[in-house]
């Protein structure tokens, strides 16, 4: 089912349309991985996560999305590969273009390099992609959450040897 953006547009910054929609989608279709346990993953839904995220950045990232987004989109006639958009782009020629803009001046460079890592922290943030690469997140919680009981009920000179050496710490 595709994102439809009225069902995620709470928090997302002014500016942020149907065209910025469309770049982010184009940006996770040449951005994510794709082969083994990662092709059960749909672009769609790591789009999903990654929208969900936005409302979170940091203010200059939230607002400079669609800023980022919009050169990112009107770019590639500038780094030859004619007068497209780059979500009209293939996928090779698509990653080709994150690829120089990559190795560019900033803005554009940062601007990949963010929307790389909100790319895939939202893939990796899948549940079948945590599966996938044996992580057993609940498994994990259960014990942290353990862990934690045990130190609350210890003194507090004996759960933080710091505190034992007088002075509490730094």
């Amino acid at each position: 089912m595709p994102v439809a953006l009225q069902s995620v547009s709470r928090g997302l910054p002014t500016g942020f349309g149907r065209r910025s929609l469309r770049t982010l989608r184009a940006g996770v279709r040449v951005v994510r991985p794709r082969e083994g346990i990662y092709e059960r993953t749909g672009d769609d839904a790591v789009l999903r996560v990654c929208l969900s995220f936005v409302p979170y950045m940091p203010a200059p990232a939230r607002l400079g999305l669609p800023i980022g987004l919009w050169l990112l989109e009107w770019c590639p006639l500038l780094f030859g590969f004619g007068p497209r958009r780059f979500s009209s782009l293939d996928e090779v020629d698509a990653a080709a273009y994150l690829a120089r803009l990559l190795h560019s001046r900033p803005p554009l460079s940062t601007t990949v390099v963010g929307l790389r890592a909100l790319m895939l922290i939202a893939f990796y943030e899948r549940p079948e992609v945590l599966d996938g690469l044996g992580v057993e997140w609940q498994k994990r919680a259960d014990e942290l959450t353990q862990r934690r009981g045990r130190l609350l009920e210890m003194p507090r000179q004996l759960a933080n040897p710091r505190n034992a050496a007088g002075g509490g710490g730094r």
